[in-house]
């Protein structure tokens, strides 16, 4: 069986559970409904409050919003998917077996496991920019779509990258993941989400240069601005050294994560 065909049996096999659950699948949907609903309901009240702040950006606060909860919606939910995956199956005590027995490599493995929750993303997001087309004034050709498509496709890649490095962390020390914290706080509160990153102290707009929101979110807002500029295509460049910065890392600590647990013989809960 090639790599291809596991890739659409754990796909499926995912799939499956998911819609097993009726009640669950409703519930996703009603809540982002009604996510989309109260983030137009803000903008309706503080809209006019908002103008001065969101001047530098020449898009609607509800657009400014829209965005940044298409790809933190993303990020959030793959980075916690890759250290629960870990966690769960460590606590079972069967992680060590589950690599032993597979042809495939651990890092193989794990991508494998990833298919359905960066489908379910797709799908999400694919959900939100119908809400925001249907919702808002914006009118989008395809040329300006696809190009947010690849700018998603390439933070989706670089956000796995991030979940092998708190999956690394988990792996090695079970508990308290910090590293997840920090990018979760961090991509949720200070890559320009849903607050300017303007109103911030000059480090933390420092600090926000290492998360790859900062840059996908400025990128799609400025092509739903029309503001297309030589400033998009260095941030395009920085997104994709941040995409080989963080891929690469999670890769290496990841395989070497493994070796160590391996070594000592801690892979387990206990």
């Amino acid at each position: 069986m090639n790599f291809v065909s596991k890739l659409k049996y754990f796909f499926l096999k995912d799939l499956r559970i998911f819609l097993s659950y009726k009640g669950s699948i409703f519930n996703q949907l009603l809540v982002m409904f009604f996510a989309v609903y109260i983030l137009l309901k803000f903008t309706e009240v503080f809209g006019m409050s908002a103008l001065t702040i969101l001047e530098s950006y020449e898009i609607d606060l509800f657009s400014f919003l829209m965005v940044g909860l298409i790809f933190t919606d993303t990020s959030l939910r793959i980075i916690i998917s890759l250290p629960a995956f870990i966690r769960s199956h460590q606590t079972i005590g069967i992680l060590e077996e589950l690599f032993h027995i597979s042809k495939y490599s651990e890092l193989k493995m794990l991508f494998l496991n990833s298919t359905y929750t960066i489908f379910l993303c797709f799908f999400r997001s694919f959900i939100f920019f119908v809400l925001y087309l249907a919702l808002s004034d914006s009118v989008l050709h395809i040329d300006k779509i696809l190009i947010i498509v690849l700018i998603y496709l390439l933070h989706v890649i670089c956000v796995w990258g991030i979940g092998l490095i708190c999956a690394s962390y988990t792996l090695l020390f079970k508990q308290n993941n910090i590293v997840q914290t920090f990018f979760i706080l961090g991509i949720t509160f200070f890559s320009d989400a849903f607050i300017p990153l303007s109103v911030f102290e000059s480090f933390l707009q420092t600090l926000s240069q290492m998360l790859p929101s900062t840059y996908s979110l400025n990128i799609v807002r400025n092509i739903l601005a029309d503001a297309l500029n030589q400033e998009i295509f260095a941030e395009v460049g920085s997104l994709f050294l941040i995409t080989f910065i963080f891929v690469s890392l999670g890769c290496f600590l990841f395989k070497t994560s493994i070796k160590l647990t391996k070594k000592y013989g801690n892979m387990s809960f206990f």
